[in-house]
């Protein structure tokens, strides 16, 4: 007689859930992410331009306000290349997207100004005999968390503990400013804070059972908790570092691991990791300040930096879309701005022409019902094609964009 085994009796695969911060190894181990793929050398890294990679965040996501940043006028008939207060040069009359997280332009103009921001508070801190200590806190994670859950996991679990007496007393003769890093090795994404505490004098047992009961709620480690104290200029440089563009495109090549700026830089195997990174980051907010320290929005940056107190240069719309922004001139133009020599070298095979401190095209069949006036020879410009809609290269922008890098 066969003996028949029941359905109980069969081997069965039982599912886990997988959540940030929960060790979980699988039976088979899957193929970890090679780091040769991100791996870039500095001197690659000094070549490049946030301009650049910004079109290659436009060209991966076609969803987001960076796919149009810099490609949509806000108005008139120039793109101005302005001179703000502060001494940066950028092209002005542009709709920019304002987003820290996935637009390099728009994060080194933001983050400029945090740079100016943090050094002033530290400058007044230690004028006030502050000590300044930089605290990190991390979370458990392994190669098959997603970026989205950990992101969540971190600031649920921290909006918790935020709530509970241990934190209120660490912080309450203490100044914050917390800024959230992700870097990208071969465990996985790795999403950290930085924090910087500003205080008369550290109380470290109360700083030891915040920290305890943070790593406690992560499933953390006492050893990647770490602490040090701030003691000189260097110190300060290391911290703003974690969120500015600039410091993290030279230092990320001594790395382990590689970060969304150092992916932009060589997109090729990496666009799921970029669209990874934009859907996690959406919405979320890259740097905090306690109560009581003179700081900016990201709003109020974006929009006292378009203030200019000069234009170097004026460049006809059709100029700006047909040649600036299909041959990727961005970052020539911007650079010798002041130099119109250069400017004119730059032009010299492109049909364009300049009068003044203005670039044209010299057909003048490009630029439809042409009606010159005796002030300004390109003001009267009586067309529907460039009047209610931007020119033709702008419509088909997402085109321009696409083909950029084919």
């Amino acid at each position: 007689m066969t003996k028949v085994q029941r359905k109980s009796q069969f081997p069965t695969k039982e599912t886990k859930k997988i959540l940030a911060g929960q060790p979980f190894r699988p039976e088979k181990t899957l193929p970890a992410i090679p780091l040769e793929k991100t791996t870039i050398n500095s001197a690659r890294l000094q070549e490049r331009d946030f301009y650049k990679m910004r079109d290659t965040a436009a060209g991966i996501l076609k969803d987001s306000r960076t796919h149009i940043c810099g490609k949509r006028l806000i108005g008139g008939y120039y793109v101005p290349v302005i001179k703000n207060e502060s001494g940066k040069k950028h092209y002005g009359n542009l709709m920019k997207c304002g987003s820290v997280w996935i637009c390099p332009v728009c994060n080194y103009r933001i983050g400029s100004v945090r740079r100016v921001e943090i050094e002033n508070i530290v400058d007044r801190a230690k004028s006030e005999e502050k000590q300044i200590y930089h605290l990190t806190l991390t979370i458990r994670h392994n190669q098959y968390d997603k970026l989205e859950d950990q992101l969540k996991f971190m600031s649920g679990n921290f909006a918790n503990i935020s709530k509970k007496r241990t934190y209120k007393e660490l912080l309450k003769n203490t100044k914050y400013i917390r800024a959230l890093e992700i870097t990208h090795g071969s465990n996985g994404s790795h999403p950290h804070y930085h924090i910087l505490l500003i205080t008369k004098e550290l109380d470290k047992e109360k700083l030891s059972k915040f920290t305890h009961e943070w790593n406690v709620l992560t499933r953390s480690t006492e050893e990647n908790t770490k602490l040090r104290q701030c003691n000189d200029r260097e110190d300060i440089e290391e911290y703003i570092s974690k969120f500015e563009i600039k410091q993290e495109l030279t230092n990320s090549v001594n790395k382990h691991s590689k970060n969304y700026w150092g992916f932009l830089c060589d997109p090729v195997g990496n666009e799921k990791l970029i669209k990874e990174y934009y859907k996690a980051t959406k919405g979320m907010r890259s740097i905090t300040f306690s109560r009581g320290l003179k700081i900016k929005t990201d709003e109020q940056i974006m929009e006292l930096s378009d203030k200019a107190i000069s234009n170097l240069l004026e460049i006809q719309k059709p100029v700006y879309f047909d040649v600036v922004v299909k041959n990727q001139l961005y970052k020539p133009v911007i650079d010798n701005a002041e130099n119109l020599d250069k400017i004119d070298n730059i032009f010299k095979d492109y049909n364009v022409k300049r009068i003044e401190n203005r670039l044209i095209f010299t057909k003048p069949e490009i630029i439809p019902d042409h009606k010159p006036t005796i002030n300004d020879p390109l003001e009267n410009i009586q067309s529907s094609k460039w009047d209610n809609k931007p020119p033709g290269p702008l419509v088909n922008s997402e085109k321009i964009v696409d083909n950029i890098f084919t």
